[in-house]
């Protein structure tokens, strides 16, 4: 069951980095930077209840994101190694519960058939290894609340989460005409 609130006003603040590039023999990196600021203008009011949120962070949105990865490419084969990293976030408006950032890694393999068939563009086959660490971690809020602390009576909510992915591999192939 999904539950949706209005938590008020937000004001949100961002900047992105990114650069990305070639290196020598086929070669290249990439990385991005992402800073975010979602603040609470006011303080949550219902029922004639109010619970002191203003000038919190939004639930379910970290301040920082972080990716960076280095490449091969050769036209043909292609290989990548990506690192992401996303910042704590909270999963209620009073920040009383604060999930910790977490980093997973990502490998892909892929190859580029040209012209193997007549009529055929290309055909790319690939393999990615995604989390390959197995790292554990939760991934984001399902259902945020008010406050999760339960010595607040008025407006306690357990927040519910999204569990992060697993180790996983997955292939695919894909062609064009």
């Amino acid at each position: 069951v999904t539950e949706y609130f209005n938590a008020g006003n937000v004001t949100t603040k961002g900047l992105e980095l990114a650069v990305n590039g070639k290196l020598p023999a086929n070669f290249n990196y990439f990385g991005s930077f992402t800073w975010l600021s979602s603040t609470q203008d006011s303080d949550y009011t219902a029922g004639g209840l109010t619970a002191d949120t203003q000038g919190n962070q939004l639930f379910d949105a970290p301040h920082r994101l972080v990716s960076a990865g280095i490449g091969y490419d050769n036209e043909a084969f292609y290989a990548n190694f990506l690192g992401r990293y996303t910042g704590s976030f909270y999963g209620d408006l009073a920040n009383t519960q604060k999930i910790g950032g977490y980093t997973i890694f990502d490998v892909n393999l892929g190859y580029r058939f040209k012209d193997l068939v007549s009529g055929l563009k290309e055909t790319t086959i690939s393999l990615n290894a995604n989390n390959i660490f197995d790292k554990q971690y939760l991934s984001g809020v399902k259902s945020g609340t008010i406050n999760a602390d339960p010595g607040n009576p008025n407006f306690f909510g357990a927040p519910q989460y999204y569990k992060g992915q697993p180790r996983s591999l997955v292939a695919s192939l894909s062609v064009g005409f």
